[in-house]
């Protein structure tokens, strides 16, 4: 390995790290000082765990110039939680110039306690991008919040009320919000409308994810207005209302577009708020993903009156599947820009009437996220 330099690294601690391999990478300490970008997923079960510990040793005294970092912790035995948290925290104070930093806890831990967060606070003025998962509030997390640089912010299952505060107490410059939740009670909701009134010119991309529902859905979607220069925009699960066709055609400037809904209007109250969506989509819209939670998804009435020049579209189910492919072919031969498309439609029928139309692909090779 001599002259040989590392620029990325992702390392499971505990697994596959042999002592030989440890010793090797110990004589070579240039072999680390490029690194750029480290993901280190560590828990305390495994064979190779005590060498793994010598890797992040390593690169507490190798590295200086990571600007992306990511820590997976799951479980650490008590004895080893000391150690572990001091070499995350000796790593984060080394670099120079740390932009986006990723901490996700697979079990709950006392994060208060472990410095990792109010060690970040060296790099407030470096950082661009924080994301967590399954994080508690604490004022670090929160000063953070509040970096002048920070553009993209993600939270997944966390205290939602208490970190977005911060944001609306401030000036902060945030163009990439995501929150991924259990549940998105009416008090979060309201205090995200009350931000989005307040900074949603800034935003340029937001996801809204919540596993149970959205409350308070009309101010939600109210303050969504306001937000003209969102690109990105993803939604789930929300109720199919006249709201809907409304608030997206203030955002003109959209070119992703991801909504999974259920609705509680009768089938032809439904088909027609599906045509004014459809019809207000934004000629900027390049890519959709169009899901509804009940069994039909209403796709021939939003393809049939759709004049947004997609080039990527995932659909969901569909009563008629015959309709579905003659409206998708109408539809190619209409706009000439859809390239591909994906359908949880098991019908093999309809998959094959589509080829030579638009190529058929799994939703992995298709999906843009946040």
């Amino acid at each position: 390995m001599d002259g040989a330099t590392l620029i990325k690294l992702h390392v499971l601690v505990s697994r596959f790290i042999g002592r030989p391999i440890i010793f090797t990478l110990g004589q070579n300490e240039h072999f680390f000082s490029r690194l750029q970008e480290v993901s280190v997923e560590i828990e305390s079960e495994g064979s190779y765990f005590i060498e793994g510990i010598r890797l992040l040793q390593i690169l507490t005294t190798t590295t200086s110039k990571i600007h992306t970092l990511q820590f997976k912790i799951g479980e650490i035995d008590d004895c080893y939680k000391q150690e572990v948290y001091y070499l995350f925290v000796n790593i984060i104070r080394s670099q120079q110039q740390l932009r986006r930093f990723n901490l996700i806890y697979d079990i709950e831990l006392e994060m208060k306690l472990n410095g990792i967060i109010p060690a970040l606070e060296c790099q407030r003025n470096s950082l661009q991008e924080i994301k967590i998962f399954n994080c508690d509030y604490n004022l670090s997390l929160e000063k953070l919040i509040k970096s002048k640089n920070l553009e993209v912010f993600r939270m997944s299952y966390c205290e939602e009320y208490r970190l977005l505060k911060p944001l609306i107490n401030n000036h902060c410059k945030i163009s990439t919000l995501e929150i991924i939740s259990f549940d998105l009670y009416e008090s979060v909701v309201n205090q995200l409308a009350q931000y989005l009134k307040k900074s949603g010119t800034l935003l340029q991309r937001l996801k809204l994810d919540s596993e149970e529902g959205i409350e308070s859905q009309s101010s939600l979607l109210e303050a969504l207005m306001t937000c003209s220069n969102l690109t990105y925009l993803y939604i789930s699960p929300i109720i199919f209302s006249a709201q809907v066709p409304k608030f997206i055609e203030k955002l003109q400037k959209l070119q992703f577009f991801t909504l999974k809904w259920y609705y509680e209007e009768s089938e032809d109250e439904q088909s027609s708020l599906v045509m004014q969506t459809a019809k207000a989509l934004p000629t900027t819209l390049q890519y959709l993903e169009w899901d509804s939670f009940q069994s039909d998804s209403y796709i021939n009435d939003l393809i049939s009156h759709c004049e947004a020049p997609l080039k990527k579209l995932i659909i969901g189910e569909s009563y008629n599947r015959d309709k579905t492919k003659e409206e998708l072919i109408k539809f190619c031969l209409r706009k000439q820009t859809l390239k591909y498309i994906n359908t949880s439609c098991t019908d093999l029928n309809l998959k094959k009437g589509l080829e030579g139309y638009v190529e058929v692909v799994p939703y992995e090779q298709i999906v843009v996220n946040c």
